[in-house]
Parts: C-alpha cells; structure tokens; sequence
C-alpha cells in the first residue's frame, strides 16, 4: 500500500483528499490514476475529474449535489451518506459509511472489517464498535447489489510481517534505534510529527522531548546535548533550517557531532507549507558562513530512512561534524507498507570518544589536537584531568581563541580533512538499478524514488534501455560514481524551479548530458510524466 495526503494549510475549509493505492506487490507512490473516488462535497469531484476513466466509480454524498463534468467516463453513484449515518447511530459515522460502499466495490465481505474496529474502538465501547459495523454493513449493502467493479482487483499478497508506516514515523524510530535519546524542536509542518511520535515513545525509553520556543534554541539544545556525550538532536522544515544555520556552523567549529533533519516543503518564505518540493538542497550543502565540513543523506523510501537516520548518528560522531538527514514532504507524511524485514538494524559507532581519566592541567587537554584524518579525540565533559574549551571563534589544540594565521590554516585544514575520501553510507551512496550503458538514465534524490522508479519500469517494458539512480549521499558527493553511470544522456528529476540537483551535478562531475524535469506546483510527481519526458529524449 501506498498513499498521498492532501491537504491546505488551512485551520479549517479548502479540499483535502486521502489517496490510496493497494496492489499485490510493492508499491512507492499513490499512482496517476483514480479508480475510486469517494466524494464528501462537489469539489472532490471537480479536483481529480481530470484522473478519472471509463473504469472509475465516483461515490458521491447526495448533499452535494453531484454531477460529473462533461465528457467524464466514470460511472456516479449517488448516495445519502448522512441518512445513513444516522440510521447507524449518528451523523458522525458518514465516513464508515462510505468505508463500507468502497468495500462492496472491492469485494470485501460485509464483516471483513469487524475485527478491526474492536481494534480501533475497543476502548470507547461495545456501542461505539457496534455502530461502526452497522454503518460499514450499510454502506456496504447500498452498493453491493449494483454489479460495479472498479478494474485490476489485487491479488493477496504473500505472508509477510508488514508496517503502515510513513517517513517521520520511521525516522523517529530509527533514532530511537540509533541510542537517541533528546530531542529539541520547534513544530513545522511535515516534521511535527517526529516529535509527536517521540513525545510518546521516548518518556518510556528514559529520554525526553523537549519544545522549545524556536529553532534557534533548538538547534543549541541539540549540541548542547551531544557535547555532553547524549544523541541529541532536531527536526525541522525550510524557514526552521534557515534559522539554524549559525548554530550548524557552531556545531562544525567546536567539532560537535549533531543531526538535523530537514523535512522539505514548498518556499521560500512560509510558501505552500503542506506542498511537496525539494528546494532546500542547496542550503543544506552551501547553508551558513564560512567553510565547514557537513554530511548531507538523503533517504529514498519509507524503510530507507529507518537506515539513514542511524547512519546519521555514526556518521555525525565518527567525524564529529553536523549531519543533516535531507527529506521532504511526499517521504514525510505519505504511508507506505513495509516488510519489517527490510528494517535494518546498524550497530552503533560512536567515534573517538576518550573516555579515559588523564593528568591534564585545566583547560590543558588538546581537544582538537591535529590529527592526519582530521578527527580528534573526544572527551565527555567530566572525564577526569580532560576539561577542555569549545569556542565558536577560532581556536589553539586546546580550545583556546586564537588569530594567530598559522594555527587558523592548521586548524581549518584539520576539520576540511575530515570528509576527504569519506564513505558514510558505504558502497550504497546511490541506488542504481537498470542495465550496464543504458540509452538514459534518470537521477533523483529524496521523495521522487517511488514515481522514477515506476517510470523506469514501464520505460523498460516499452522496450527501452533505461537506468535509474537516485543519490542517498549529496555531501561530500559521491562524483566518481555518478559520473561512471552518466555515460549516457540522464534526465534529473526534482521538484523544484531552478534543477538544484542538476545543477550540483554539473558542479561535481562536468556532466553536460542532462536535461531537468521539474516541477514546483505543490504536487508530486507522476510517473507518466516522467515517461512522457523520457521518451522525448529517447526518441530524439
């Protein structure tokens, strides 16, 4: 199953719309099409006619007065959802009602879902659960008796242990995984709901989230935490990064291991704040003053950023440097099923940490003493006879504050040396899939995975040789690799208005090969248009 939430950045009106997509094998986007649409008021309809076909069957609530725009194949079904719903007990129960008319249409049976709302209702009541079955039995009975079958019925997949999981979610837990154990935010949309999902889960694991009142204060919180010797860390969405960056290069001078997720959505400014886009990429590797090392990752599905996450921690401490997990609305907030046998569990690594008791005088210890890979022991506050200073100017071996033009070179060339040659996310910097010296291959990063990869594969079954990959790595960026597979000509696909990525790849690997599919309207990507782009440079 997967899905696309919908909806405006309003406390109340506009439209929303749920999608869902199930099918018998793995799936990564909500798809191009509407075979069911369940429509609450006319403008439902209005929104996704343009997504209907002669197969689709449009579930309307007879108090908007429903029609279908002229030149609309679908079938109508009119029904009175609210006489229903009090028929069952109360108005409320609209939406059970138009459950149980999508599940005749499935050809679930009238009690498939019984179990499942003593599950969801247990805890209010034997009423509550009994007028939840009666209002699915008669949605279910006003449109069974129709003979309407929307097309490509799934079969039932095999056995398996699955999660209905989205990003935040698995990005949550993943940290949890990972040893973390304070987080710092502020809330924004599409990151809010790590911190709601922590606020219930880390109380019980000993941690604690922390609300702060902006992202200022919660970028410091953060490495305040981790120079302490906990995994702290935050999550925030474009206008809270942007307010971050001086704490981000604080975190790169005092050599202090940080994560930062960034959830993307639409801007500048507040934007479009519930929208999909991936514009905050050049930011996150070119955001803050000064030179710095950084590490960016980027997670290409809901499982992925289970992994990326604690990646991340390993990452952020093994070079001691600030990591910025790079995600956006679309990987955020849409649900994907999950074989919980694809979660891959890291061992935690947590760098050069010293944790041995010493005979330093005060503030004597080398906390950054020079070193040829660029990282320095580190000590938690505390270990005996290793109290060291961390000043966000420049600084001695020491910690001390320092302008003397020698020791600024020294130092600065010891934390650039920090990422030279690294490999944070090992021999997976980019996914690639798709045959050797492919005629194109399509690069994305982040949220677009799941509709590149479906036009990949109907690309191939039109008989076309075409590669896909999609980069999790964007600092330091993996430019020998990519450029060994952009033999051919490639096509990035982003969502956002001036080709970033593309952009970032001509920077690191010359290639001039490329052509950019964007798009920035506040909604995701379709395969078809992927394919549609690609099979006018294939064709060419």
């Amino acid at each position: 199953m997967a899905t696309h939430r919908h909806f405006m950045s309003l406390i109340k009106g506009g439209h929303t719309h749920y999608q869902v997509r199930v099918s018998s094998r793995p799936v990564f986007t909500a798809g191009d099409r509407v075979d069911i649409l369940v429509a609450f008021d006319h403008g439902a309809i209005e929104h996704d006619a343009h997504r209907l076909h002669a197969g689709s069957i449009v579930l309307a609530d007879q108090a908007a007065r429903p029609a279908l725009p002229a030149g609309c194949p679908a079938s109508l079904v009119v029904l009175d959802f609210e006489a229903l719903a009090k028929k069952a007990g109360s108005p409320i129960l609209a939406n059970t009602v138009a459950l149980g008319a999508s599940g005749a249409l499935l050809g679930l049976a009238s009690e498939a879902l019984d179990d499942q709302f003593v599950r969801r209702f247990g805890s209010k009541g034997e009423e509550v659960i009994a007028q939840n079955r009666l209002a699915y039995r008669l949605g279910w009975q006003s449109v069974a008796g129709l003979g309407l079958r929307p097309p490509g019925k799934p079969e039932k997949p095999p056995a398996a242990k699955r999660l209905l999981l989205h990003g935040d979610e698995a990005i949550a837990w993943g940290a949890v995984e990972a040893g973390a154990r304070l987080f710092f935010a502020y809330p924004i949309t599409p990151a809010s709901e790590i911190m709601q999902w922590l606020a219930v889960w880390l109380p019980k694991l000993g941690g604690a989230v922390v609300q702060v009142e902006d992202e200022i204060a919660a970028i410091n919180g953060a490495i305040g935490a981790s120079l302490a010797g906990v995994r702290g860390w935050t999550a925030t969405s474009g206008p809270g990064l942007s307010l971050m960056q001086e704490g981000i290069g604080i975190a790169a001078m005092t050599e202090t291991p940080v994560v930062i997720v960034d959830a993307q959505r639409a801007g500048p400014a507040t934007g479009l704040p519930t929208r999909p886009e991936q514009s905050d990429l050049n930011e996150v590797l070119y955001g803050s003053h000064g030179d710095q090392p950084r590490i960016v990752m980027s997670p290409a599905t809901t499982a992925d950023s289970f992994v990326v996450i604690q990646a991340a921690f390993n990452a952020a401490e093994k070079y001691q440097c600030p990591v910025i997990v790079l995600t956006d609305l679309n990987l955020a907030l849409d649900r994907q099923t999950v074989d919980l046998a694809a979660f891959r569990f890291l061992p935690i690594e947590r760098g050069e940490i010293d944790t041995v008791p010493g005979n330093y005088g005060p503030h004597k210890y080398p906390r950054f003493a020079v070193t040829e890979g660029g990282v320095s022991p580190r000590p938690i506050p505390g270990v005996p006879g290793k109290t060291f200073v961390a000043t966000g100017d420049e600084h001695t071996p020491e910690g001390h504050i320092t302008e003397d033009p020698a020791a600024r070179v020294e130092q600065m060339r010891k934390r650039l040396r920090k990422l030279d040659g690294a490999a944070t996310l090992g021999d997976e910097a980019i996914w690639y899939s798709g045959p050797p010296g492919a005629d194109l291959v399509l690069v994305g990063f982040g949220g677009t995975y799941g509709p590149i990869a479906e036009a990949q594969e109907e690309l191939v079954a039109q008989g076309y040789r075409v590669g896909h990959a999609h980069l999790r790595l964007l600092r330091p960026f993996p430019a020998a690799e990519l450029a060994r597979l952009l033999g051919a000509p490639a096509l990035v696909v982003e969502q956002n208005a001036t080709g970033q990525l593309a952009g970032e790849i001509r920077r690191q690997t010359g290639a001039g090969n490329l052509r950019s599919v964007l798009r920035f309207d506040g909604n995701p990507f379709t395969a078809a248009e992927i394919v549609g782009e690609a099979r006018e440079v294939l064709e060419a």
